[in-house]
């Protein structure tokens, strides 16, 4: 059985709320008080950082790293510490579900 999903982005128990932000000049993940304070940076990489959502528990956010073409999922604790690629090029391996497989060494 499949667990209910949840509203994205928002971390009831604590009230957070996980968004994307270019405020810097460069989308990077933060996270905030339902009532809009503490607003933290949790990335802070050259990459496009996006899509944030808390796991089930709230411990933990999954986010979308994008880089030279390259579109990554990576995990890292509701502090922003902890930062671990998970997926790495989800577009490459789109492609080769599609069109099978691409040159030898394409999605490394």
């Amino acid at each position: 059985m499949i667990a209910p999903a949840l509203p994205p982005l928002v971390r009831f128990l604590t009230r957070e709320i996980a968004f994307q932000s270019d405020r810097d000049g460069n989308s990077e993940i933060y996270s905030m008080k339902s009532d809009g304070t503490r607003q933290t940076r949790l990335t802070e990489d050259p990459a496009w950082d996006a899509d944030p959502d808390f796991s089930p528990d709230g411990k933990k956010i999954a986010f979308t790293r994008y880089a030279g073409g390259n579109s990554d999922i990576y995990l890292m604790s509701a502090g922003g510490t902890k930062q671990k690629e998970l997926v790495g090029d989800l577009l490459c391996h789109s492609r080769q579900q599609t069109y099978g497989t691409l040159s030898p060494g394409h999605c490394s």
